[in-house]
């Protein structure tokens, strides 16, 4: 996320603080709010890039509860050497993200994955970004239904140094909301996969 506030052309509606407001009494030198339509999120490719990043964060830190997939790739998700997102949408508060994960032999394998989010506290007043019960899109064959199979994910991000996120939301109507501030008292963040 910390890309939204450097990269330009990202789609978004971004708001400053206002000398005197809470965010500037707080030491922080300007705070944000970001708006990015499902559209957005889809078609830019500063959000397309930190989906991709949220997309593999996922995938390579999941419990690999893979038991659900095709017999043709069960195990090997887990070997993929790289994961791109296709396409991305906001359903139900939940991200919904078509991928491709490409196998050491060459294989690709589609599938759909699709997670909630949630910012959580973190030490020192950091910011986690945790994707929450992400779950990939199952389809057994005939006479068999699709269905989500969860995949255990414990994947997030916390956000250190001069970055502070206070809100973190997704819905179908709003699209994805970031609220936040820029502190004082630190010349550069960091981000850790927690």
């Amino acid at each position: 996320l910390l890309l939204v506030l450097i990269l330009p052309g990202l789609p978004s509606r971004a708001a400053n603080s206002k000398p005197g407001s809470d965010a500037s009494s707080r030491g922080s030198i300007a705070s944000f709010r970001i708006e990015a339509s499902a559209n957005d999120l889809d078609k830019a490719k500063g959000w397309r890039f930190l989906l991709t990043a949220a997309l593999r964060d996922i995938m390579e830190y999941s419990v690999a509860g893979f038991v659900a997939l095709p017999r043709e790739v069960s195990g090997e998700l887990s070997t993929a050497t790289s994961f791109e997102l296709e396409a991305a949408t906001i359903v139900e508060r939940r991200l919904v993200m078509d991928a491709v994960a490409r196998l050491p032999d060459g294989m690709i394998f589609r599938y759909r994955l699709r997670t909630g989010v949630k910012l959580l506290p973190g030490p020192a007043g950091t910011a986690c970004v945790f994707w929450e019960d992400p779950e990939i899109r199952v389809a057994p064959g005939w006479p068999l239904p699709e269905f989500w199979a969860p995949i255990g994910g414990f994947a997030g991000r916390n956000f250190d140094g001069f970055l502070r996120l206070t809100r973190l939301d997704l819905s179908e109507s709003s699209g994805l909301i970031v609220e936040g501030s820029l502190s004082k008292g630190s010349d550069r963040a960091s981000t850790a996969i927690v």
